[in-house]
């Protein structure tokens, strides 16, 4: 069984007060995008001014992973980004979902989709590691929007709830629930991968008791190690994806180059772990670059983590797969 790599999160009923809120993001998703992020970014500013339980409660998250110099003035935007990027992600979704193709092009600014298409022409299926960071759940509509056949593994049902459904070029496959991950999911992604197409998830979930232990921000981690698996076995390359929320409310996602196994690391466990530690690597310093973006669901988890040198755990251990 290969552990899966999103969250595992089985969804409660929501309550009045959750149904209003999705009410309004729903309403506000009508709005222009370029206006609306600029509405959303002010009421963030307000929590700052008015010192709101929510503002300093992140505030105090995002103090411990920026370095110990850090500006009180760095330190206070970073935790306005972290709000605006935590919220209104079904209006996001909405929103985008609506843009047509010119001002979409305005607002996402992509990189890498050369990357995209030499493996596209090849026929070369791939891995596409996202990260549960700033703008990443809109990653898999971005792509179908511009033309990319995308199979997405999801964690917690965003895209659903948000009213995207499968379409010719995504096809959404529910994870949420650790019980019903079996073969069946597993065996779709391998055929989307071997027929030359992408298939996408998340790489950086705190959920199941599988993964290797690495060295993260000064703390002990359990990265999953599904992406890497899942791409072994299918002998395709991982493309990790990041997509930046940025102050003027451009979205800019990053797709990069695949990652590489490490010298003498080829084939079978080593080249599972050679992938996921040079995924953490990766995501380390995306982290360390563009903090307003980590998400305060992350920030609290990664908070309780035991501290270790990364000495102490230079030798990652797989503790299941």
């Amino acid at each position: 069984m290969i552990a899966a790599s999103s969250e595992q999160v089985v969804p409660a009923a929501p309550s009045a007060s959750d149904r209003a809120w999705r009410a309004l993001q729903g309403a506000s998703a009508r709005i222009p995008h370029g206006q609306a992020a600029r509405i959303q970014r002010a009421w963030f500013e307000l929590h700052q001014l008015l010192r709101t339980p929510s503002f300093r409660r992140t505030l105090a998250l995002v103090r411990e992973i920026l370095p110990p110099d850090h500006s009180d003035r760095d330190a206070r935007q970073a935790a306005v980004g972290v709000l605006l990027s935590s919220h209104f992600t079904g209006w996001r979704l909405r929103t985008l979902d609506r843009c047509g193709p010119d001002r979409l092009t305005n607002w996402v600014r992509l990189s890498g989709l050369a990357e995209l298409e030499r493996l596209r022409q090849a026929g070369q299926g791939a891995v596409l590691v996202n990260s549960q960071y700033g703008a990443g759940i809109c990653v898999p509509l971005l792509l179908a929007r511009r033309g990319y056949a995308v199979v997405s593994l999801e964690g917690a049902p965003h895209l659903r709830l948000a009213g995207i459904r499968d379409s010719d070029r995504l096809t959404i496959l529910d994870i949420s629930d650790e019980r019903t991950l079996r073969l069946r999911e597993l065996r779709q992604a391998r055929r989307a991968l071997k027929a030359g197409g992408f298939v996408h998830l998340a790489g950086d979930a705190y959920g199941g008791r599988s993964g290797l232990m690495l060295p993260f921000h000064g703390r002990a981690r359990r990265f999953a190690t599904g992406f890497a698996a899942l791409a072994v076995l299918a002998h395709v390359p991982v493309v990790p994806i990041f997509a930046t929320i940025e102050v003027d409310g451009h979205i800019r996602v990053d797709i990069m180059a695949p990652l590489s196994p490490e010298a003498g690391q080829a084939r079978g466990e080593n080249q599972l772990t050679s992938l996921v530690r040079a995924y953490a690597r990766l995501l380390e310093a995306r982290w360390s670059e563009a903090p307003g973006n980590v998400l305060a669901m992350q920030l609290r988890q990664y908070a309780v983590l035991p501290r270790v040198s990364e000495k102490a755990i230079a030798s990652p251990q797989h503790e299941s797969l």
